[in-house]
């Protein structure tokens, strides 16, 4: 796709997303409606398609994603222009909830650069924020069930310790506050106050 599309080749804009961007997630928004889940929401294979409804409507914007390549598309007066993020940090990803339970992921693109308010030390400045796809792209996390300890020196809490020990525990640590109050909840509990 070219960087940017003049008013006169808004046909050419359409062409080019219908040859270029299939198999991309993406969505598009029109100027003259709302976004429509089943005609503006290309994903699971969906082909892209830009619907005309001939009522006066053109694209405001599109977002396209594959494969860590990001493509948004934005009319700014008189033309539609083009940016394209490649190579994705899937770690600077951030999901949302988007329309019929649909959800979206959205990237933070950084830039390091030389700052005045910081000594003119390099820093992480946000430069953009661009369409991920749908669905959770973040890296699963596996839970490893917890293993029961062998010995109680492997866990101590609160619940395993005996009546004694919690105490002893409740002693120990509001022994530290002595007042009048502390001293009737140690009592109230039968600790040594």
């Amino acid at each position: 796709m070219r960087n940017k599309y003049d008013y006169k080749e808004y046909a050419i804009l359409i062409d080019d997303m219908q040859t270029n961007l299939q198999d991309y997630q993406g969505y598009i928004q029109f100027s003259n409606r709302p976004i429509d889940r089943e005609k503006d929401i290309f994903d699971n294979g969906k082909k892209v398609e830009a619907y005309d409804d001939g009522k006066n409507g053109f694209i405001y914007e599109a977002h396209f994603y594959k494969d860590g390549r990001s493509i948004t598309i934005r009319q700014i007066n008189d033309a539609w222009h083009v940016d394209q993020e490649k190579n994705i940090d899937m770690n600077e990803i951030q999901t949302y909830h988007g329309i019929d339970g649909l959800k979206v992921n959205m990237a933070q693109i950084w830039h390091v650069e030389k700052d005045e308010l910081c000594d003119f030390m390099e820093v992480k400045k946000l430069n953009k924020v661009v369409f991920a796809g749908f669905g959770n792209l973040q890296p699963t996390i596996t839970v490893q069930k917890k293993k029961e300890p062998n010995s109680i020196h492997e866990r101590r809490t609160y619940e395993n310790l005996s009546e004694e020990q919690r105490k002893k525990l409740l002693t120990h640590f509001l022994g530290i506050f002595k007042t009048p109050y502390v001293n009737s909840i140690l009592e109230t509990q039968g600790c040594e106050s």
